[in-house]
This record gives C-alpha cells, sequence and structure tokens, in this order.
C-alpha cells in the first residue's frame, strides 16, 4: 500500500542540469537502467524481470539510449 503510493506519487529532481518532474516509478525504472548499464549485475537481472513480466521491452525503439563505448553490450568498436 505505501510503496503503491510512493511509486505513483509525483516527483520533482534535477537530471542533466534541468528540472524533471516524474513519478516514483519513472524514476526507479530509469536509475535501475542507468544502474544495469553500468554493469551491475542486480541491476541487470531485475530489469529483465521487469521487462518479462511487463511482457515488451519499453526502450526497443528508435529513441532507445545508444551504450557508451565503454559498455561490453556496446557493439561499436573502441579505439585504442
Amino acid at each position: 500500500a505505501e510503496a503503491e503510493r510512493i511509486l505513483q506519487e509525483s516527483f520533482t529532481a534535477t537530471e542533466n542540469g534541468r528540472r524533471r518532474k516524474r513519478t516514483g516509478a519513472q524514476f526507479f525504472v530509469r536509475r535501475l537502467w542507468a544502474l544495469a548499464l553500468k554493469g551491475d549485475l542486480k541491476a541487470m537481472k531485475l530489469w529483465i524481470d521487469l521487462v518479462e513480466k511487463a511482457g515488451s521491452f519499453p526502450l526497443a525503439t528508435t529513441t532507445a539510449p545508444r551504450l557508451p563505448r565503454t559498455s561490453p553490450l556496446s557493439t561499436r568498436p573502441t579505439r585504442r
């Protein structure tokens, strides 16, 4: 009950120098995604579980973020 209320509540935070208003759930998902991209295995597992439960991959669009060159998942060659 309390967790559900928090996930639906709107919060304001600064992202990349700009004020953003999002729900607790939106902030949670963005933070989880960022941790997974940095190689956090627990975050990756939770992300996969959430995607499977939702039945879709919400970032599989043309606007999906590009992986950083240092990411082990990146398909772009890195310069040495």
